[in-house]
């Protein structure tokens, strides 16, 4: 009986199967197979930790299988048994022996963000000999972690560290280290050392024998691993014996040793046996030094792609030309640009290698900055930020133009610089907040441009500060006019940078950073520099940072103290007036007058000015010369606001300081030396007593201690003072215009007139505060200092200092200002005449002396400088970035100029005051050479218009063009030289920018059309004239004599259409009240911002193009109508009329505009209406500019193929003017004429397309000869045309008899290119072309004879011919067999055809024999 289980079959059910495993297990037989485990378990790092003695409950060692898998009856729930076992056995044995651990004596360091090395320091390895020998020694090594963390733990990695020596008569002990006791006890190492003098007084008073019983019976005591631990620890050998030092003798000889040890070492060469052939091959190409060495620690497992970065650097040439070809920039921690061999020079230890793309390379890209921006690391992310703020300030100067191939700033703002700057400032670590501050100072800050506008806007008020807003461009105005979503935060910071970062909560992040972090100095002026940009960007962003919670009491009570213990240390910014903290209320002053008025009162700011300014600045006690750079800016913030008629009052108790400021700046010890001159008398704020006229009565004391502060800033508030006094005697013009536009404007109109009702009764009282007399002694203590100064001038022949240029320069405007304004109040007629021919005799003798000339050369050569300078490159989202970091505000030649503009201002003041005087200007002042050459530098070399002294540049211009047409009124004829000045006043008419209107308008009333300046070319003009009429009598040119007598007209047209544009009459009003300065009207210091200036440079084409709108604007006056009205047809004549004296008087003064441009805008005249081109005037203006135009020296100009500004299309331009020609012209010999200058071969072939194909009628009626071409013949027949399709149409329109000879202009044309084309083609090709082949058909088969014959017998173009072209006598041999090779192939039966096929000398007359 086979015993044996049967095995299951598939037909076994469940049931049997069941049955069949009881059946096996009740046999208790074997099984037939085994699973068996042969897994290995590999040698592991392990981190035992030492037990404590109440761990017996704990079970060691391996669990049994039934320990492991526990039977669990159905009736326990296993997650009782769970808890159970934790509570018993786990949880009670374990957590109840922990406890923590004092950390409250280890010193948390913070990482260094500002290190030299971008990078964390590598955790030290300890690979002494000692540790490798251990190593080698044991059976199992243990990763970095594991001995880090048994060095941590009281337990040597395999490293016999104990060391026992003698010091002071004791050992040191290293079980007993300390680590765990509390630290308020306040003697932990005392403790320490208590312990072991106690263990070694009881080990001394006991024998050896003893000692050896105590150790035996500890070590029975003691578990066998607790042992080996105190073994391990000590480093004892067996029991008895002594520790010994083992590499050293003294401790410092230990300490040494183990600092010279903590370094990384690699073997130099590697074995290579011990490597096999694979690998050996792999680490072969890895390169040298990759090698794997038994001494390396858990190096068994070699991965040669990870150790790439270890390979000495690639010395493949081929590898580096290409990298030439497209390397991408590299820069270094400074920001300087790397070239490719730069990069390859510099050393690895530096740490501008890295081990991304191109590790050869040193220095980082852009892109790789990016990543490092945002990494973990502070040290990294601090490297990058600094490097990107270097790389951005000199990206800005323009460093890196014509070394990299796009512009490096505008680069960095596309990819996402912003955000991440602001990212950095929400970070919670200071030194990330310093890093993004410093990139966002680099990319918003320009600080030569902020310190030249504040010099601006000091000294010449009425300019004031162009707004950074970055103006809409005119696409962004169109899509203005739709309702659109708002734009993403990243659309916004692409239009405007400043803009974005406002709208991401930047200025409350701001105020926490100053109010909150103790930000070091230098970081404290880049925020406030920050947020002076950000107040200076428009009146929007100044109203947000003055609504910002807290900002401005933050900066008022921190950096604007009114006390302070001591004297400021240099690196000192809490607690200390901060000139930059003045500079921002000054800046948010200057946005508007209710935003002024609303932060003085709140913040009180007039005793924070008086504290500054009552004493000298050496009494300030702040460090160098932050005291007299403190009241420079106290002195601009007073005149801020005495810009605006506000705080006027506060003169009477500052009375006497102001007195003490100018005997102290005026004296000669105070201009002579710029340290403080000690001086007796002190200044007290007590009340002036006052005197009738309301001057007050003071002795006029210096300030103690005396003053190194620049005084020029002080003139700038007496300059101010002198308006506000000049408004109180002034009429109440202004007064009644402004509510007259108030009325006007309504609730809706301009933002800058709200809430202005409220003013009107403090306005008068405002007026009454100052009074003359406090002027007139000011005026008084200066004059006797401007004598000296100019008397002193005159004798010497070197150049001023730089201090006495600046103060000079401000005493000449003061003198101007208060002779000009306070004059007629505070002197009689008589005296104001006496005291003007002796201050002219003064300015007389400045203008003769050598230093006049000196500084005038400087002026010039300051502007030459600068118009020299490359233009930085633009971005959109920015604002100007112009001005150069050489050109500092306080340099010479800014002074210069600033000193000629005061030297124009007091000669205009004095031509008003006294007209007898208008000779000797005229002499002395405006027909200087050194004047003249000045006044020509402006004229052919201006500054770029965002340049802050742009400004000055055009005031200056102003000015001194209206002094010399004021002086020049009573000549009868204007000199030669001092024509300059109306090509000067010609150039500034399209200079001007928004807010300068009403010097447009003084320089086109009084200067542009002056007669004086025409006179002398009056016969020059007539003559000229006279050669430029057509060959119709009808068509003669203008007369000059007529058009004389025409200017007065003439500039009545302009004025009124300056004046009837919108919004003209409002911005003309505050443009009046900002240059004849009236306080208490000014609505704001702040400009808008423009890019464009208020005229176009072709403004004298404006009525014209006004006309063309009218005509072609749908719903404008013209558009549905054909009769033009007679205003309308009077503009257009004058404007044409002022045209033609420009071109032949002034050439020079419209040279910059384009031929092209000037016909394009001419061709308008023929659009306006249907009659308008026939009036008389009219025609003879247009036939006088078309001569013009049309000169030899202009034709390679008259090109069509260019863009005209303001013109969408030229193309279409041009059809309309076609389309209107066939309609309205009747065959007009000047419309025809200005119809076919755009055929010329040079230009497009679209326009000769137009009327050929297109508007073939017109053909019929342009009835011009070959002599009445606008330009010479050839410019329409050469080059030959080479375009097949209007060739066809030649062809087509001679066949067709749309051009006759009759017309023999468009006739030669078609005859000429047709015949050339031809036989020129087919000779130089031995296969025609089909389009060849198809004309040679066409004229062979037409029936025009006279057309055959002209094509085929055509020699050269002739004006003296009826046809405009001669003809050979017979059609030549080379064209007879051409037409014969055609005639054969086509098989062609026309009479043409078969005379040629019979080869007649004569084709034409056996053609004509043919019935």
């Amino acid at each position: 009986m086979d015993t044996n289980p049967t095995r299951p079959s598939f037909n076994d059910t469940e049931d049997d199967l069941l049955r069949f495993q009881e059946e096996f297990l009740s046999s208790g037989r074997n099984t037939a197979a085994s699973v068996v485990d042969n897994r290995t378990t590999p040698d592991r790092d392990v981190i035992r930790i030492p037990l404590p003695d109440s761990a017996g409950d704990i079970p060691t060692g391996k669990l049994s299988p039934q320990a492991k898998k526990p039977r669990i009856e159905p009736e326990v729930n296993p997650a009782d048994l769970l808890d159970d076992y934790d509570r018993t056995h786990h949880v009670g044995s374990v957590i109840s022996s922990i406890r923590e651990r004092d950390t409250r004596s280890q010193v948390v360091s913070a990482p260094v963000a500002n290190a030299g090395f971008g990078f964390p320091k590598a955790v030290a390895v300890d690979c002494s000999s000692q540790a490798r020998s251990s190593a080698r020694g044991s059976k199992k090594k243990k990763s970095l972690f594991a001995q880090q963390f048994d060095r941590k733990h009281g337990q040597p990695a395999e490293k016999p560290s104990a060391v026992t020596t003698a010091h002071d008569g004791s050992h040191k002990n290293q079980i007993i280290t300390g680590i765990g006791l509390p630290l308020d006890t306040g003697a932990s190492q005392d403790e320490v050392k208590r312990i072991h003098e106690e263990n070694l007084s009881k080990l001394s008073s006991m024998s050896q024998e003893e000692i050896l019983a105590e150790q035996q019976r500890l070590m029975s005591a003691l578990g066998p691993d607790v042992v080996d631990f105190i073994k391990k620890r000590q480093n004892v050998g067996p029991v008895g014996g002594h520790s010994s030092v083992a590499n050293a003798t003294s401790c410092e000889e230990v300490i040494q040793g183990s600092v010279e040890e903590r370094h990384v070492r690699f073997a130099p060469t590697v074995d290579s046996q011990t490597i096999d052939a694979d690998t050996g091959n792999r680490v072969a190409k890895a390169g040298r030094g990759t090698g794997v060495s038994k001494d390396w620690l858990n190096m068994d497992k070699e991965e040669p792609e990870k150790m790439e970065w270890m390979n000495d650097l690639p010395e493949d040439s081929a590898k580096l030309s290409a990298l030439q070809k497209s390397c991408p920039a590299r820069f270094d921690f400074r920001g300087d640009l790397l070239s490719l061999e730069e990069s390859q020079a510099i050393p690895q230890h530096l740490g501008l290698h890295h081990h991304g793309d191109n590790p050869e390379l040193a220095g980082y890209s852009l892109s790789e900055l990016f990543v490092l921006a945002r990494s973990s690391m502070p040290q990294q992310q601090v490297m990058a930020l600094d490097t990107l703020a270097a790389i951005v300030r000199k990206g800005s100067v323009g460093e890196y133009v014509q070394k990299v191939e796009a512009d490096v700033v505008g680069s960095l703002l596309e990819a996402g610089l912003p955000f991440i700057l602001r990212w950095a400032l929400d970070d919670s670590r200071v030194a990330v907040h310093c890093a993004a501050l410093g990139g966002l100072h680099a990319l918003l800050v320009n600080t030569p441009d902020q310190e030249m506008g504040d010099l601006v806007a000091t000294a010449i008020p009425s300019l004031g500060i162009e707004a950074l807003l970055v103006p809409e461009t005119p696409e962004e105005k169109d899509d203005g006019d739709d309702e659109k979503a708002d734009p993403t935060d990243e659309e916004l910071l692409a239009s405007d940078l400043v803009k974005g970062l406002v709208r991401t909560n930047l200025i409350p992040r701001l105020r926490y950073l100053l109010e909150v972090c103790s930000l070091p100095t230098t970081v404290v002026a880049y925020v406030f520099e920050v947020l002076l940009h950000i107040s200076e960007h428009s009146l929007q962003s100044a109203s947000e940072m003055a609504k910002c919670p807290r900002l401005l009491d933050t900066v008022v009570n921190l950096f604007l103290p009114l006390s302070w213990s001591e004297q400021a240390a240099a690196s000192a910014a809490y607690g200390y007036p901060l000139v930059l903290a003045v500079k921002l209320i000054n800046s948010l002053c200057r946005s508007g007058r209710h935003l002024a008025a609303n932060i003085v009162s709140k913040h009180d700011l007039i005793s924070r000015i008086g504290r500054y300014l009552s004493v000298s600045d050496s009494e300030l006690d702040l460090a160098d010369d932050q005291g007299s750079a403190l009241q420079a800016a106290s002195w601009s913030l007073w005149q801020t606001l005495v810009l605006y008629g506000q705080n006027c009052d506060f003169f009477t108790s500052m009375q006497e300081s102001i007195l003490g400021h100018l005997h102290t700046s005026l004296s000669p010890a105070g201009m002579s030396s710029p340290e403080p001159v000690q001086t007796v008398g002190e200044v007290t704020m007590s009340s002036a007593s006052q005197t009738q006229d309301g001057g007050s009565s003071v002795s006029r004391q210096p300030v103690a201690g005396g003053s190194r502060a620049d005084p020029s800033r002080m003139f700038g508030l007496l300059e101010a003072a002198i308006h506000v006094a000049a408004c109180r005697d002034s009429n109440l013009d202004a007064w009644q215009a402004e509510e007259k536009l108030l009325d006007e404007s309504g609730p809706d109109g301009d933002p800058r007139l709200l809430g202005r009702q409220t003013e009107k009764s403090a306005r008068r009282e405002v007026w009454t505060k100052l009074s003359t007399g406090q002027v007139q002694a000011w005026f008084a203590e200066c004059m006797p200092c401007l004598t000296n100064m100019l008397a002193s001038c005159a004798q010497e022949s070197a150049m001023p200092a730089d201090g006495q240029i600046r103060l000079l320069s401000r005493l000449l405007s003061f003198c101007a200002y208060f002779l000009g304004r306070l004059g007629s109040a505070t002197m009689a007629a008589v005296d104001l005449i006496d005291e003007g021919e002796r201050v002219f005799d003064l300015l007389a003798m400045w203008c003769q002396s050598h230093s006049f000339q000196l500084v005038c050369d400087e002026a010039l050569s300051a502007l030459l400088y600068l118009r020299q300078q490359a233009v930085l490159p633009t971005v959109q989202c920015l604002p100007r970035r112009s001005c150069v970091a050489e050109m500092a505000a306080s340099s010479t030649c800014v002074n210069c100029l600033l000193l000629v503009y005061s030297t124009v201002r007091l000669a205009s003041s004095l031509q008003q005051i006294h007209k007898a005087l208008n000779d000797k200007i005229c002499t002395q002042f405006v027909q200087h050479h050194a004047v003249i050459k000045l006044a020509q530098c402006m004229t052919v070399h201006p500054l770029q218009p965002s340049h802050p002294l742009a400004a000055v540049e055009r005031l200056t211009s102003c000015l001194l063009v209206k002094l010399a047409t004021s002086v020049m009124s009573g000549l009868s004829e204007c000199p030669a030289p001092l024509l300059l000045y109306h090509q000067l006043a010609l150039q500034l008419a399209c200079r001007f920018k928004p807010g300068e209107e009403t010097l447009v308008k003084d320089i086109i009333a009084s200067v542009v059309f002056q007669q004086l300046f025409f006179k002398a070319s009056c016969g020059g003009i007539s003559e000229a004239l006279a050669k430029l009429s057509l060959s119709s009598d009808m068509f003669r040119a203008s007369n000059g004599d007529d058009l004389l007598r025409s200017l007065p007209s003439i500039r009545a047209t302009f004025l009124a259409l300056l004046g009837a544009q919108p919004g003209s009459q409002r911005c003309l009003w505050y443009s009046k009240v900002r240059h004849h300065p009236q306080p208490c009207l000014l609505p704001s210091v702040l400009l808008p911002s423009q890019r464009s200036s208020l005229l176009p440079v072709d403004w004298m084409f404006l009525p014209l193009l006004e006309a063309f709108s009218l005509s072609t604007s749908p719903g404008r006056l013209l558009s549905e109508s054909d009769d033009v009205p007679e205003h309308v047809s009077q503009s257009v004549s004058h404007c044409l009329q002022w045209l033609v004296l420009l071109e032949t008087c002034q050439p020079q003064c419209i040279a910059q505009l384009s031929v092209t441009v000037k016909v394009a805008r001419l061709l308008c005249v023929f659009l306006v209406g249907s009659n308008l081109f026939l009036q008389t005037d009219i025609q003879h203006s247009l036939v006088s500019l078309l001569r013009l135009y049309t000169r030899p020296c202009y034709l390679d100009e008259l090109r069509f193929d260019r863009p005209v500004p303001g013109l969408a299309s030229l193309y279409d331009l041009y059809s309309s003017l076609v389309v209107q020609y066939d309609a309205v012209s009747y065959g007009n010999e000047l419309f025809a004429q200005y119809v076919t200058l755009p055929m010329q071969r040079m230009c497009p072939v679209s326009h000769r397309r137009l009327i050929w194909q297109e508007n073939d009628t017109v053909l019929q009626t342009i009835s011009l000869s070959a002599t009445q071409s606008p330009v010479p013949l050839r410019c329409y027949l050469e080059p030959v045309e080479d375009d097949s399709m209007l060739l066809q149409l030649y062809l087509q329109a001679l066949v067709r008899g749309i051009v006759r000879p009759q017309c023999s202009f468009l006739y030669c044309i078609a005859v000429h290119h047709v015949s050339s084309y031809m036989f020129a083609t087919r000779q130089s090709s031995d296969s025609p072309s089909a389009v060849l082949r198809a004309m040679l058909a066409l004229l062979l088969t037409q029936r025009n004879q006279a057309v055959f014959h002209h094509v085929t017998r055509y020699q050269s173009p002739s004006g003296n011919m009826e046809v405009g072209f001669t003809c050979h006598s017979s059609v030549p041999a080379d064209r007879l067999h051409c037409l014969a090779a055609e005639v054969r192939r086509c098989h062609l039966d026309s009479p043409m055809a078969v005379a040629v096929q019979h080869n007649h000398p004569d084709v034409f007359q056996l053609a004509s024999q043919d019935p």
